[in-house]
């Protein structure tokens, strides 16, 4: 094996793995989800820890992203099936979203024709925004966390399908 194609695999490795480090998630399941404050759309603050007891899908997206912007249906259905639903060991589902976002208000619009009427949405234009994205390790998007009613990781990048095949097995008979 020639010196060449020697360098070429490390290269290619070391591209491989970038991508792979780039892609994995921050938290595994089972890791408790790091509690972080946020605002919702009418300003009002927010923890992740008030929603202990609710099953919730922390969503990280863009309104330039076409990935994200594809999925959206998805998870606005998912909301709507779920959002008021009762659980074996849960009393609702929310969805937190933080907009991944190059310039200020750009997400506000898309979000509201998309369809997203839950009230805890922000960017990491906002100080808390950063912050979250950061906490979580946030290097791509479409990217999310399912989390349980202890807090717990229970999916990193859920399928919406996946999602809700668990919420509907959860629900209260």
């Amino acid at each position: 094996m020639s010196i060449q194609n020697i360098i070429f695999l490390v290269v290619i490795a070391l591209v491989v793995g970038y991508f792979y480090k780039m892609k994995k998630p921050k938290y595994n399941k089972g890791i408790s989800a790091p509690n972080f404050i946020g605002q919702d759309l009418k300003g009002q603050s927010f923890e992740l820890k008030d929603f202990r007891g609710k099953y919730v899908y922390l969503d990280f997206w863009g309104s330039w992203c076409g990935p994200c912007r594809a999925i959206r249906p998805h998870l606005v259905k998912v909301y709507e099936d779920y959002h008021d639903k009762s659980f074996e060991d849960a009393s609702g589902f929310e969805v937190i979203s933080v907009a991944m976002e190059r310039k200020a208000g750009q997400w506000r619009p898309v979000a509201e024709q998309e369809g997203m009427t839950w009230p805890y949405q922000f960017s990491t234009l906002q100080k808390e925004g950063q912050i979250v994205s950061e906490l979580y390790g946030v290097k791509s998007i479409p990217s999310g966390y399912f989390i349980g009613p202890e807090g717990q990781v229970l999916l990193n990048r859920p399928q919406m399908s996946e999602m809700s095949d668990y919420l509907s097995e959860k629900l209260s008979k």
